[in-house]
């Protein structure tokens, strides 16, 4: 996934923590109902995720009641993200007022240390430094030479 596209791949994986007024919005203006989605079915499958430049922060791997972590199907085996200090579209989240707090957050991306805390809850998680590169691009994340090594980390040759 690359960007926002984090928060969609941890919604197929697991139930999103949707609020009641999102709940209630999507089903009033689009007659869709999110509240009860059935979960991912167990085939055995290998999931290998790699998130480049992840918008998205803590509250994305929280439960539904944010009264504790998320747990995602076994089928899950590696979950990859890059942190890159310099991303300008990912920096949103120290910018004045913190933007995040108002605005979707994107902190994984961005902060090391909110990777260090994720991946003592989630050990299959592993991270990429990508810092010194000032572009949120797509093209410029898969173009990077660090990201070989991602897909290599997942098996793939």
């Amino acid at each position: 996934s690359h960007s926002r596209g984090a928060s969609v791949v941890l919604s197929a994986l697991s139930n999103p923590p949707y609020s009641p007024d999102f709940i209630r919005d999507t089903w009033n203006f689009h007659s869709i109902e999110i509240g009860s989605r059935e979960i991912l079915k167990e085939n055995n499958n290998i999931i290998n995720c790699i998130m480049l430049a992840p918008a998205v922060g803590d509250v994305d791997f929280q439960t539904p009641e944010r009264n504790g972590y998320r747990n995602f199907s076994k089928q899950l085996k590696s979950l990859q993200v890059t942190i890159n200090n310099t991303d300008p579209t990912l920096k949103k989240y120290i910018a004045k007022g913190k933007l995040s707090n108002n605005f979707n957050p994107t902190d994984l991306g961005y902060r090391d240390a909110l990777y260090q805390n994720l991946s003592k809850i989630y050990p299959i998680m592993d991270s990429t430094n990508y810092s010194g590169m000032k572009s949120h691009n797509f093209l410029d994340y898969v173009n990077n030479p660090k990201f070989k090594s991602m897909i290599s980390k997942t098996g793939i040759k």
